[in-house]
């Protein structure tokens, strides 16, 4: 388990969105939510809920666009000791050194810098897919409050019709 991990939503191997975004973001829908279906029964006219469904859609675009923002945001840092293996990749490379290309013994310096280059190269393919599953939950989280905000714009006037007959 990735230290830091009970932070974020998805468990497993990776991690999400942080909770506390994911709650604050579903909390802001509920309320604009709750408000339209207020503001509608108060003007008894239920257009009101498809603006606020509007509202939501334009939630989501704002979302989609700080999409590389939330990206940026993603430390790396939380993965420090589960990446950090100097002494793993040590280790492998007394065990099995064509894959890392060596053919003679290493001076201490020179393994050194191949055990910083491994841990560089194991920080980025880490980071990358950090981004990735970030970006995925993301895209996953817009989707739904997209489809909420969607419905509501396009068929709350129908609750117009069922009310006033």
């Amino acid at each position: 388990m990735l230290p830091n991990a009970d932070r974020y939503s998805e468990g497993g191997p990776g991690v999400g969105l942080p909770r506390t975004f994911k709650y604050k973001v579903w909390g802001l829908v509920i309320l604009i939510v709750f408000c339209g279906c207020m503001v509608s029964l108060f003007r008894d006219d239920w257009m009101w809920l498809a603006r606020f469904g509007a509202i939501i859609v334009i939630l989501t675009t704002v979302m989609a666009s700080f999409n590389t923002y939330v990206e940026s945001k993603v430390d790396i840092t939380l993965l420090s000791d589960y990446i950090d293996k100097s002494e793993e990749i040590y280790q492998r490379m007394k065990d099995k050194p064509h894959l890392y290309g060596i053919s003679r013994p290493l001076t201490e310096e020179q393994a050194r810098e191949l055990i910083s280059r491994e841990r560089d190269r194991i920080n980025n393919v880490a980071q990358a897919s950090l981004e990735r599953e970030f970006s995925d939950d993301l895209k996953k989280m817009e989707w739904r409050i997209g489809s909420i905000g969607t419905l509501l714009w396009g068929f709350a006037d129908l609750l117009n019709m069922i009310h006033h007959h």
